[in-house]
């Protein structure tokens, strides 16, 4: 593993050997994370983008942990589709926490975007109440270098309020709600990860100056592999 603090803005940037490294590098961040609320507060709060990053990450977390008293459980975006749909983000926490019995199901948080965007934001925003700051944020930089549901040159950059309707995304479903990009960057530890090749053009652009959101979120660490890297390592 090999750290490069200069190479995306100023978060620390760890380059591994592979995926796997990184994936258990970031779990165990996120164990720290845990453990260190556990010290100073009753509570944790977590918030999980979906894909197939997330989901090698929230597996890693369950290997290294079996108890996760305390922690709660939250969505950084979900795609507005039916729920039990197998495109929405949440189904990923609940088969991985929820239906293993690591997790509660009032521990976990979903984003009811199943009732629309504008109606889902307000709700998830209800949801959150009071509490506008978590204690860590897991995301996965796009191919396109969209983080959560938050997409280059698009109005999700500038929306505000803590939880945002995404309307006309580029990708589809073109209907999203997100935490919004304030929300995000409110959050004590910013992870974001990209792993494989089909990465390696957003961060070699990114590595040219490009802000793509994934760079706005202001990252405390970037988890990359060399395979991430390929377009600026060679």
């Amino acid at each position: 593993m090999q750290d490069d603090s200069t190479s995306f803005s100023d978060a620390l940037t760890s380059v591994f050997e592979s995926s796997t490294l990184a994936v258990d590098a970031c779990a165990r961040d996120i164990c720290a994370v845990i453990d260190s609320c556990a010290q100073s507060k009753n509570v944790c709060r977590l918030a999980f983008c979906g894909g197939t990053a997330a989901r090698l990450v929230i597996k890693r977390l369950t290997e290294l942990r079996k108890n996760f008293v305390g922690v709660e459980f939250y969505l950084a975006d979900e795609r507005c589709v039916a729920v039990g749909d197998p495109g929405r983000n949440d189904q990923l926490l609940i088969e991985l926490l929820v239906d293993t019995g690591l997790v509660s199901r009032d521990a976990f948080h979903s984003i009811p975007a199943e009732r629309g965007a504008v109606n889902a934001a307000s709700t998830y925003a209800t949801i959150l109440g009071s509490f506008t700051r978590f204690d860590a944020i897991f995301l996965s930089i796009g191919d396109d270098g969209h983080v959560a549901s938050i997409f280059p040159q698009h109005p999700s950059i500038d929306a505000s309020g803590v939880a945002i309707a995404v309307q006309d995304a580029p990708k589809s479903p073109s209907e999203r709600v997100s935490l919004s990009l304030d929300t995000i960057r409110a959050a004590s530890h910013r992870f974001v990860m990209g792993i494989g090749e089909a990465k390696s053009d957003a961060l070699a652009r990114i590595r040219s100056g490009w802000d793509p959101p994934a760079v706005r979120v202001e990252p405390t660490r970037w988890y990359l592999d060399r395979a991430a890297l390929h377009d600026i390592r060679g």
